[in-house]
């Protein structure tokens, strides 16, 4: 049975200053994920987040990325990667 992979998400908050720089965020843990996105929007980056390691490969096969911030302990996100 296929898994259906949901899209990243983008986080909307005013950023301070216009930038091309993309960070995508990787969490299973939807406040620290939203906590790690506005930081760094309201930096000036562009942000989407993802819940787990797959939706996150699916992100990096489709965008191009100047930082990943990813959950190291979490196995949803470590195992997906991984593979």
């Amino acid at each position: 049975m296929a898994t259906k992979h949901a899209e990243p998400n983008e986080v909307s908050v005013q950023p301070q200053t216009n930038s091309s720089k993309r960070i995508l965020v990787v969490d299973d843990d939807a406040g620290i994920s939203q906590l790690n996105a506005k930081a760094s929007i309201t930096s000036g980056y562009q942000v989407d987040t993802a819940e787990d390691g797959a939706v996150a490969w699916a992100a990096l096969q489709d965008n191009s990325y100047d930082l990943l911030i990813a959950d190291n302990t979490s196995a949803a996100v470590a195992t997906d990667v991984s593979q």
